[in-house]
């Protein structure tokens, strides 16, 4: 709304000042243009409205009194514009390999004119190069100001400024040459991160796959609101397979996890395969034998972590597994070996007399078995149904067997208060002869707790020789 007071008399008009289009004539509006209005208040104060503001509408208008002498007055409008981007001259969804360069643009209209900022979606920093001169490019600068003043000429202040182009050599920093005055001028580019990037034109560099991510482009002038562009960033490169195991040792029987890292872009057809090298790589399908998982990592679209549980592990599951990943750019693949571990072993041990006996607690001695059955022959205290077997408990401490076979003795003397028979004397005789023989095998057994052979062997007769035990014990 513009004001303007006249006199009584006095007819007054209204126009555009920068073209002279009339807009009204006292009362009446001339223009066509329907978000125009005029009125006054006691003859003396005329208002021009212009409703729902447009940028078009920006200008001064005139307002010019019909007196002896023309009165004017102007009455200027500036329209602020919220900012827009304009998808046409933007970047959108951009896709390239890993070590190309790539720019990112993103333009935006608006009054007064829009500020424009790169961010990243994620919030991580972005990776930039910023041109610098070099330490020789300055001292040719000031040596080149330092002649050229004495001549009346003075060197621009942005005389040292280089153009980025595209091209860059690998390393964080990148030298270019600035022709100035036909010299050429030695620039250093230095990387550097940054939360946010100020401009329209956005330059990556060398991009990695850290690099790929969506940039989002804001656009703002103070004038509500801001607008954002969301702008994809794919970098493709050929996959990564790595494992943090490379031999995996399992017990029989339990269930066995294998893992491995993925890192592709485009994403990559993943897999198992069973075999050694030298063998025929045989793929792994989901079944009751196998289960197979593959996790994409939160942010990071190129990450994936692949696992294999092979269940019941068996000695023919003992193999090289292959964590396998392909895409149209290459194949990669890393192999995990498996072994058997065996379980832990532990040696004889003596149990009480009145505990319950373990199968462990008896050694076998054939040589003893073949001695005792000679002297059941020749002394005729054995069956004629066939030879009795007969086992020897072991001991690690000798003073415990002392103890045992004299508390065995006691229990015979209260059996029979009448001196003691043949037979009994032949007993307490060939239970001397099984302690000494028993530690002498433990002895045996200390110097060799490593053949395998021999333990497997006395373990095979445990469990028949602790049952003619208890039948003996009973029957006594």
């Amino acid at each position: 709304m513009v004001v303007m007071e006249t006199t009584t008399d006095s007819q007054v008009g209204w126009l555009r000042a920068d073209d002279q289009t009339i807009l009204s004539l006292h009362r009446r509006v001339v223009t066509h243009n329907p978000r125009v209005s005029v009125t006054h208040d006691e003859s003396r104060t005329w208002n021009l409205h212009i409703r729902q503001i447009k940028e078009s509408d920006q200008g001064c208008y005139m307002c010019q009194i019909n007196t002896a002498v023309m009165k004017k007055q102007l009455g200027c409008i500036q329209v602020q514009v919220p900012p827009d981007i304009v998808d046409d001259r933007s970047t959108s969804d951009v896709t390239v390999n890993e070590g190309d360069n790539v720019t990112l643009t993103c333009t935006a209209t608006g009054k007064p004119t829009p500020r424009i900022v790169w961010r990243r979606e994620d919030g991580q920093k972005i990776v930039v190069f910023r041109p610098m001169a070099s330490p020789s490019a300055s001292n040719h600068n000031n040596h080149h100001a330092m002649k050229t003043s004495s001549g009346g000429s003075i060197m621009p202040a942005n005389a040292t400024a280089a153009t980025i182009d595209d091209a860059i050599v690998p390393g964080l920093q990148t030298h270019h040459q600035h022709q100035h005055q036909g010299i050429a001028v030695p620039m250093t580019r230095e990387r550097s991160k940054v939360e946010a990037y100020h401009g329209e034109t956005l330059r990556l560099y060398r991009v990695t796959r850290q690099m790929m991510a969506a940039y989002m482009c804001i656009a703002s002038n103070d004038v509500p609101p801001a607008v954002s562009k969301r702008v994809p960033l794919n970098v493709n490169f050929p996959p990564l397979v790595t494992s943090s195991m490379n031999v995996v040792g399992a017990l029989l029987g339990t269930d066995v996890r294998l893992t491995c890292q993925v890192e592709s872009h485009p994403p990559s057809i993943n897999y198992w395969m069973k075999g050694r090298q030298q063998d025929q790589h045989n793929t792994i399908l989901p079944s009751a034998k196998y289960s197979i998982d593959g996790e994409r990592g939160g942010s990071s679209s190129y990450k994936t972590s692949m696992s294999l549980i092979i269940h019941n592990f068996q000695p023919q599951d003992k193999s090289a597994y292959i964590c396998v990943a392909a895409n149209s750019l290459g194949t990669a693949e890393a192999s995990i070996q498996i072994y058997e571990v065996a379980r832990a072993t532990f040696g004889p041990t003596l149990r009480s007399a009145t505990s319950t006996l373990d199968a462990n607690d008896f050694i076998i001695n054939d040589e003893d078995e073949d001695d005792e059955d000679e002297e059941d022959e020749d002394d005729g205290h054995q069956s004629s149904k066939g030879r009795q077997h007969r086992i020897g408990v072991t001991s690690q401490k000798a003073s415990t067997n002392k103890k045992k076979h004299s508390r065995h003795q006691k229990h015979e003397t209260s059996l029979s208060p009448m001196s003691m028979s043949p037979s009994d004397e032949y007993r307490d005789r060939k239970q001397e002869q099984r302690d000494e023989t028993a530690n002498q095998i433990n002895q045996r057994r200390g110097s060799s707790s490593g053949a395998v052979p021999r333990i497997r062997a006395a373990q095979s007769f445990v469990r028949f020789r602790l049952v003619v035990f208890l039948l003996f014990v009973f029957a006594v």
